[in-house]
């Protein structure tokens, strides 16, 4: 974290899957809205149908063990139920991103969703292909960026334009994933 009109200059980016100082770095401002974003078995996040997870099972992008397991089950249909979900409240005028480090077990697909009623915004990424690739309309944009031991950095953004909201994490049924 830096205040205001701080020059940052300890800041690094993944090249070539190594990570490496980046020098100066500028940039809007950003906050993380999600409770537990590290921790996906807290009760911020809920399991749907039969999804498990395991947390420290793996060695995240940052190097330490600190990357849980998550067990996608296998008693929804296609792409869901099974996933973990938090819910949100967002303001109608702002856009959002959501992001997650992954990493594949055995899923071929990984889906990032803001759900909300009337305008689900999903994002299903293809670790075979490394691209996004099924997105809806209301998505505005999507990111993937390789960093390196399997690891993806993969993002959406979605303006947000009513009510309440959940983000969901998924993939196929009986796939798994490392968070």
């Amino acid at each position: 974290t830096a205040s205001n009109n701080v020059a940052r200059s300890d800041t690094y980016k993944y090249i070539d899957g190594e990570l490496v100082e980046a020098g100066l770095l500028l940039e809007g401002s950003a906050e993380n809205l999600v409770n537990s974003s590290e921790d996906f078995s807290t009760t911020n996040w809920s399991e749907d149908g039969a999804t498990t997870v395991t947390i420290n099972q793996a060695i995240s992008p940052s190097g330490d063990a600190s990357a849980d397991l998550i067990d996608i089950g296998n008693t929804g249909t296609a792409m869901g139920p099974d996933r973990i979900i938090q819910a949100m409240t967002l303001s109608t005028t702002t856009t959002y991103t959501l992001s997650a480090f992954v990493k594949k077990v055995d899923a071929e697909v990984i889906g990032l969703r803001h759900f909300q009623s009337g305008s689900d915004a999903i994002a299903d990424f293809s670790f075979d292909t490394e691209e996004f690739i099924d997105t809806s309309a209301s998505v505005d944009s999507t990111t993937v960026e390789n960093v390196g031991n399997g690891w993806y950095r993969i993002s959406k953004t979605k303006k947000k334009n009513a009510g309440g909201a959940s983000i969901r994490i998924g993939g196929q049924i009986g796939s798994t994933v490392t968070t």
